[in-house]
Protein backbone atom coordinates (compact mmCIF):
# COMPACT_ATOMS: atom_id res chain seq x y z
CA UNK A 1 0.00 0.00 0.00
CA UNK A 2 1.82 3.05 -0.99
CA UNK A 3 0.60 6.30 0.38
CA UNK A 4 1.17 9.74 -0.67
CA UNK A 5 2.28 12.73 0.66
CA UNK A 6 -0.81 14.89 0.46
CA UNK A 7 -2.68 11.78 2.52
CA UNK A 8 -0.04 11.95 5.60
CA UNK A 9 -0.33 15.81 5.02
CA UNK A 10 -4.25 15.56 5.33
CA UNK A 11 -3.78 13.46 8.19
CA UNK A 12 -1.67 15.03 10.02
CA UNK A 13 -3.36 17.93 9.79
CA UNK A 14 -7.02 16.67 11.22
CA UNK A 15 -4.46 14.81 14.41
CA UNK A 16 -3.39 18.39 14.94
CA UNK A 17 -7.27 20.28 14.73
CA UNK A 18 -8.37 16.78 16.78
CA UNK A 19 -6.00 17.46 19.34
CA UNK A 20 -6.08 21.39 19.73
CA UNK A 21 -10.04 20.64 19.50
CA UNK A 22 -9.68 18.40 23.05
CA UNK A 23 -6.85 20.54 24.47
CA UNK A 24 -9.48 23.25 24.10
CA UNK A 25 -12.15 20.90 25.76
CA UNK A 26 -10.12 20.56 28.58
CA UNK A 27 -9.12 24.23 28.77
CA UNK A 28 -12.68 25.15 28.63
CA UNK A 29 -13.59 22.15 31.75
CA UNK A 30 -11.48 23.13 33.61
CA UNK A 31 -12.74 27.15 33.71
CA UNK A 32 -16.04 25.40 34.53
CA UNK A 33 -14.95 23.47 37.33
CA UNK A 34 -13.09 26.73 38.80
CA UNK A 35 -16.37 28.86 38.30
CA UNK A 36 -18.21 26.50 39.84
CA UNK A 37 -15.62 26.31 42.94
CA UNK A 38 -15.74 29.11 43.61
CA UNK A 39 -19.79 29.62 43.78
CA UNK A 40 -19.65 26.91 45.65
CA UNK A 41 -17.26 28.60 48.03
CA UNK A 42 -19.62 31.60 47.91
CA UNK A 43 -22.91 29.70 48.70
CA UNK A 44 -21.29 28.37 51.50
CA UNK A 45 -20.27 31.81 52.81
CA UNK A 46 -24.02 32.93 52.03
CA UNK A 47 -25.89 29.97 53.65
CA UNK A 48 -23.43 30.36 56.93
CA UNK A 49 -24.00 34.10 57.10
CA UNK A 50 -27.90 33.68 56.88
CA UNK A 51 -27.77 30.13 59.05
CA UNK A 52 -25.89 32.80 61.52
CA UNK A 53 -28.04 35.18 61.21
CA UNK A 54 -31.41 33.12 61.44
CA UNK A 55 -30.02 31.80 64.93
CA UNK A 56 -28.96 34.64 66.76
CA UNK A 57 -31.35 36.81 64.98
CA UNK A 58 -34.08 34.59 66.25
CA UNK A 59 -32.57 34.14 69.52
CA UNK A 60 -32.30 37.90 70.52
CA UNK A 61 -35.44 39.43 68.96
CA UNK A 62 -37.43 36.92 71.59
CA UNK A 63 -35.06 37.68 74.43
CA UNK A 64 -34.28 41.90 73.63
CA UNK A 65 -35.90 44.22 75.95
CA UNK A 66 -35.41 47.23 73.52
CA UNK A 67 -38.37 47.32 70.76
CA UNK A 68 -35.65 48.74 68.56
CA UNK A 69 -32.77 45.97 69.07
CA UNK A 70 -36.25 43.35 68.97
CA UNK A 71 -36.98 45.02 65.39
CA UNK A 72 -33.00 44.72 64.34
CA UNK A 73 -32.84 41.16 65.11
CA UNK A 74 -36.09 39.84 63.66
CA UNK A 75 -35.69 41.61 60.55
CA UNK A 76 -31.84 39.88 60.41
CA UNK A 77 -33.82 36.28 60.58
CA UNK A 78 -36.22 37.35 58.32
CA UNK A 79 -34.05 38.86 56.32
CA UNK A 80 -32.19 35.67 55.84
CA UNK A 81 -34.55 33.32 54.74
CA UNK A 82 -34.17 34.29 51.97
CA UNK A 83 -30.45 33.99 51.77
CA UNK A 84 -30.85 30.56 52.60
CA UNK A 85 -33.58 29.59 49.98
CA UNK A 86 -30.75 31.01 47.80
CA UNK A 87 -27.88 29.53 48.73
CA UNK A 88 -28.70 26.22 49.37
CA UNK A 89 -29.71 25.39 45.70
CA UNK A 90 -26.67 27.32 44.76
CA UNK A 91 -24.62 25.43 46.94
CA UNK A 92 -25.63 21.78 45.63
CA UNK A 93 -26.25 22.98 42.02
CA UNK A 94 -22.46 23.62 42.27
CA UNK A 95 -21.29 20.84 43.93
CA UNK A 96 -23.13 19.15 41.30
CA UNK A 97 -21.75 20.27 38.78
CA UNK A 98 -18.53 19.61 40.33
CA UNK A 99 -18.55 16.11 40.89
CA UNK A 100 -19.63 15.89 36.81
CA UNK A 101 -19.02 18.88 35.45
CA UNK A 102 -21.04 19.76 32.12
CA UNK A 103 -19.55 19.69 29.04
CA UNK A 104 -19.94 23.12 27.54
CA UNK A 105 -18.88 24.76 24.31
CA UNK A 106 -16.91 27.40 24.22
CA UNK A 107 -19.63 29.71 23.49
CA UNK A 108 -21.87 28.06 26.30
CA UNK A 109 -18.67 28.70 28.55
CA UNK A 110 -18.40 32.47 27.82
CA UNK A 111 -22.26 32.79 27.72
CA UNK A 112 -22.66 31.34 30.97
CA UNK A 113 -19.90 33.52 32.42
CA UNK A 114 -21.24 36.84 31.19
CA UNK A 115 -24.77 35.71 32.83
CA UNK A 116 -22.83 35.34 35.88
CA UNK A 117 -21.51 38.79 36.09
CA UNK A 118 -24.22 40.62 34.97
CA UNK A 119 -26.32 38.59 37.89
CA UNK A 120 -23.67 39.60 40.23
CA UNK A 121 -23.15 43.52 39.04
CA UNK A 122 -27.37 43.55 38.90
CA UNK A 123 -27.21 41.80 42.73
CA UNK A 124 -24.59 44.83 43.82
CA UNK A 125 -26.87 47.45 42.44
CA UNK A 126 -29.98 45.95 44.54
CA UNK A 127 -27.84 45.82 47.27
CA UNK A 128 -27.46 49.74 47.36
CA UNK A 129 -31.18 49.93 47.21
CA UNK A 130 -31.32 47.85 50.69
CA UNK A 131 -28.97 50.20 52.42
CA UNK A 132 -30.62 53.15 51.01
CA UNK A 133 -33.86 51.85 51.90
CA UNK A 134 -32.34 51.29 55.57
CA UNK A 135 -31.44 54.83 56.12
CA UNK A 136 -34.60 55.86 54.49
CA UNK A 137 -36.36 53.40 57.64
CA UNK A 138 -33.99 55.27 60.48
CA UNK A 139 -34.62 58.54 58.65
CA UNK A 140 -38.23 58.18 58.55
CA UNK A 141 -38.01 57.19 62.61
CA UNK A 142 -37.05 60.35 63.19
CA UNK A 143 -40.39 61.44 62.34
CA UNK A 144 -41.64 61.06 66.00
CA UNK A 145 -44.21 58.07 64.93
CA UNK A 146 -45.28 55.06 66.93
CA UNK A 147 -43.52 52.79 65.61
CA UNK A 148 -40.61 54.71 65.39
CA UNK A 149 -38.23 51.75 67.41
CA UNK A 150 -39.04 49.78 64.52
CA UNK A 151 -38.41 51.79 61.40
CA UNK A 152 -34.82 52.55 63.39
CA UNK A 153 -34.36 48.42 64.17
CA UNK A 154 -35.09 47.35 60.52
CA UNK A 155 -33.24 50.39 59.07
CA UNK A 156 -30.65 49.10 60.62
CA UNK A 157 -30.99 45.96 59.92
CA UNK A 158 -31.40 46.85 56.08
CA UNK A 159 -28.15 48.68 56.02
CA UNK A 160 -25.88 45.82 57.46
CA UNK A 161 -27.64 43.30 55.18
CA UNK A 162 -27.43 44.91 52.40
CA UNK A 163 -23.68 46.24 53.15
CA UNK A 164 -22.70 42.24 53.58
CA UNK A 165 -24.27 41.58 50.31
CA UNK A 166 -22.66 44.64 48.71
CA UNK A 167 -19.11 43.18 49.84
CA UNK A 168 -20.08 39.13 49.02
CA UNK A 169 -21.29 40.05 45.61
CA UNK A 170 -18.57 42.29 44.60
CA UNK A 171 -16.45 39.60 46.04
CA UNK A 172 -17.77 36.87 44.23
CA UNK A 173 -17.62 38.97 40.64
CA UNK A 174 -13.85 39.86 41.11
CA UNK A 175 -13.26 36.20 41.83
CA UNK A 176 -15.33 34.89 38.90
CA UNK A 177 -14.19 37.89 36.51
CA UNK A 178 -10.70 36.37 36.65
CA UNK A 179 -12.09 33.21 35.14
CA UNK A 180 -13.65 35.29 32.56
CA UNK A 181 -11.04 37.00 31.52
CA UNK A 182 -8.81 33.36 31.74
CA UNK A 183 -12.04 32.55 29.29
CA UNK A 184 -12.08 35.16 27.06
CA UNK A 185 -8.27 35.13 26.36
CA UNK A 186 -9.13 31.35 25.41
CA UNK A 187 -11.86 32.56 23.15
CA UNK A 188 -9.25 35.23 21.19
CA UNK A 189 -6.85 32.22 20.75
Amino acid sequence: MKVSARSLIVCSLLFVTISAVSAQDAEIREYTIRRDRVTAAAMGVLGSWSIANMAVGTTLSLTADDPQRAAFHQMNAGWNIVNAALAIPGFIGARRNLADPPALTLSESLAEQNRLEDTLLFNAGIDFAYIAAGFYLVERSRRGEADAARFTGFGRSLMLQGGFLLAFDLTVYLLQRQTGRALFELADR
